[in-house]
């Protein structure tokens, strides 16, 4: 119902499942974390792996490796907490995870350590090497757990 100089009108309203919802975005599969993605990883809305020995070969990341390594954003879903926040190879990542709320993340189970504790709408805060112009930058990144 809705008034408008002073008169009464009714408007009929018809509601549809938003955009994102389970229901429209079953079938986008490569938009979504893998199935396989730990339960942690989908409360990120990430998918993620160890560093490499690719990725070891850059330079700028030694001191991740010789820190024990880290875990490299394969996939970042478009309805996940993760989204616009963390980047992955195809819009000019990968970010690379060291750590989530203080605790080193080096492997999957690392990161469902460090994720057991919290709880879904819990804020974590994760330290994140970006690619950037200058080469690897650390940054903070704060998300809200699914």
């Amino acid at each position: 119902m809705a008034r408008k100089g002073g008169a009464r009108k009714t408007i009929p309203v018809r509601l549809t499942a938003a955009p994102g919802s389970e229901s429209e975005t079953a079938d986008a599969g490569e938009d979504r974390p893998s199935r396989d993605s730990a339960p942690s990883e989908q409360a990120l809305g990430i998918s993620v792996e160890p560093l490499s020995q690719e990725d070891a070969r850059d330079a700028r990341l030694s001191s991740v490796i010789r820190s024990g390594g880290a875990l490299v954003v394969t996939q970042v879903s478009p309805d996940g907490p993760a989204y616009e926040r963390l980047a992955d190879a195809s819009i000019g990542g990968p970010d690379i995870i060291l750590r989530v709320n203080g605790q080193a993340t080096r492997t999957r189970a690392d990161l469902h350590r460090a994720l057991a504790s919290t709880r879904s709408g819990d804020i974590l805060m994760l330290t994140v090497l970006s690619r950037t112009g200058d080469g690897w930058q650390p940054r903070v990144v704060r998300l809200r757990r699914q």
